[in-house]
């Protein structure tokens, strides 16, 4: 039996897309997962502190005795790491287990052209260099292949299932009644407002979740109370989201990607806005994106309207070729 160590990129994450990354992981991975002994590190917060470290070391030197560490989603290979919030709290100075690691469909968080000294540094001592690295873009894979480092592009986890025929099974046309998010951070007001009042003239059934902390008072902010009372809130996290996912004939329009994606597992029929580069990376040319920058609320409102099967073209090849590296027996 391999024992697997999972840094989860949800524990300490206000974003509950990382939720639905790992979720999807979990799932993914129970091939491997069914046969192994797993545990689970938080990756936004650090791991063991310096007392640790200097009066525990049989602890730390326990956790680098695992057969297979891996990373889970998210954006986290910044181009530079010298930043005081990244998604993955390491150092080149503060690393204990964090060796070896194997990425499981992770992105690139661009905020340089190329990665700096530091930052190629500390990949190369962090990732592992036996394993092919499953990356969620090939922008990311042409990155680390650039640091000497392999990688496929594998797509983001949430999408693994995406099979044609799965596809199929997605309602064509319309529903009565709709779940939407927004986003805080990258907000356009206009076009909020516009898809808000385009979703009341389509559906007789709103229901918001807010994946983020901050959303929920954006929401607030952009409609009247009178308004807001016409619409249902989903608790703030993933169980509350997946009971009226399971228990509700609707639709998925918002710009949370992740949450479309989760949308989207479970048959709905889903139409993501996307706000910046970050869907149209893992998604490519999908007939479910619609570009809030390059479009118009009124054509949200026809898509809304035309009956269409959604198209997600997942490298299927290779997921099988990054998964068939793992095996559960010694």
């Amino acid at each position: 039996m391999k024992k697997i160590l999972y840094f989860n990129t949800a524990v300490g994450s206000k974003n509950l897309g990382d939720y639905v990354i790992n979720y999807s992981i979990k799932k993914q991975m129970d091939y491997l997962d069914s046969k192994s002994f797993v545990l689970e590190l938080p990756s936004h917060t650090k791991t063991f502190g310096f007392m640790q470290r200097v009066f525990v070391p049989k602890l730390i030197k326990s956790y680098n005795e695992f057969d297979y560490k891996f990373f889970c989603g998210t954006n986290a290979l910044y181009t530079c790491m010298i930043r005081p919030n990244p998604n993955w709290k390491i150092s080149l100075w503060d690393m204990p287990v964090q060796k070896d690691v194997i990425l499981l469909g992770v992105g690139l968080g661009m905020n340089r052209e190329k990665f700096d000294a530091y930052t190629k540094r500390l990949w190369k001592k962090v990732l592992s260099k036996r394993f092919v690295h499953s990356v969620r873009d090939k922008k990311t894979q042409e990155y680390l292949e650039k640091i000497g480092l392999k990688a496929i592009y594998t797509g983001c986890p949430t999408t693994w299932g995406f099979t044609a025929e799965f596809l199929q099974n997605v309602p064509k046309t319309k529903s009565d009644s709709v779940v939407f998010t927004l986003t805080s951070y990258t907000s356009d007001k206009e076009w909020d407002l516009k898809m808000i009042d385009i979703l009341f003239h389509n559906y007789k059934n709103l229901y918001f979740f807010p994946q983020s902390f901050e959303d929920l008072a954006y929401l607030r902010s952009l409609i009247s109370l009178e308004t807001f009372e016409k619409i249902q809130i989903i608790g703030g996290n993933l169980d509350s989201l997946d009971k009226v996912l399971s228990n509700i004939d609707t639709d998925y329009i918002g710009s949370r990607l992740h949450g479309g994606m989760f949308a989207l597992q479970h048959k709905k029929r889903t139409i993501v806005v996307a706000i910046d580069y970050r869907a149209e990376n893992m998604l490519g040319n999908s007939n479910v994106i619609i570009n809030r920058k390059e479009s118009t609320p009124e054509d949200l409102n026809i898509m809304i309207n035309k009956e269409f099967t959604p198209v997600i073209d997942i490298p299927l090849e290779n997921i099988e070729k990054w998964k068939s590296q793992f095996t559960a027996e010694y």
